[in-house]
């Protein structure tokens, strides 16, 4: 009888997003080491090094290992968590890693630092992501806009409104909300 292989990082994948949907970002980070573990991510100058020397290619073992799904979920169980550190300690990862955080990457670290009342920590984010060449959409500018209303930061939920604008980011219900509850206080 032959042995099972390992479970895919797709597997894992879909773990951690059942924690996250379950309110368990303990056990989704749990899971997320037990994948990392089993692949270790290098930083990009080892990848480098390791092209050259590795019988198996770089990207090739990269695919073992957490993408950017697996740092989604368990970013996305962590906010959910009120563990807002822990998700900004991930999209750092993603980011030392060659694993390249997407739009909702940074959604999920904005809305993280919202939650735990970061909304400074919200805003540098926000401005990040075009460094990062990800363009900004709407649930990154209502993240951040929303930290900035709970922290009663108004003029700055007004200056995002203008910045969604000038990103041909089209502001909905949600932003505007924010900004005029924001005003309120």
């Amino acid at each position: 009888r032959g042995e099972e292989p390992p479970p895919t990082a797709s597997a894992f994948n879909a773990a951690i997003s059942s924690c996250e949907k379950g309110h368990q970002w303990a056990a989704a980070v749990a899971l997320f080491e037990h994948l990392r573990q089993r692949c270790r991510l290098p930083n990009a100058a080892e990848a480098e090094a390791e092209a050259e020397t590795a019988p198996i290619p770089a990207a090739a073992a990269a695919r073992l290992g957490p993408d950017v799904v697996s740092f989604n979920a368990t970013m996305s169980a962590c906010e959910r968590g009120s563990q807002w550190a822990a998700a900004l300690s991930l999209l750092k990862e993603a980011r030392q890693t060659q694993v390249l955080p997407d739009v909702f990457t940074f959604s999920v670290a904005i809305h993280a630092c919202g939650t735990g009342h970061r909304w400074d920590c919200s805003l540098a984010l926000l401005r990040q992501m075009p460094l990062a060449r990800v363009a900004p959409g709407v649930v990154a500018y209502n993240s951040a806009t929303s930290a900035c209303e709970k922290a009663a930061q108004w003029a700055v939920a007004i200056e995002l409104l203008d910045s969604a604008v000038r990103d041909s980011v089209q502001a909905d219900q949600t932003t505007c909300n924010a900004a005029i509850s924001a005003c309120e206080k």
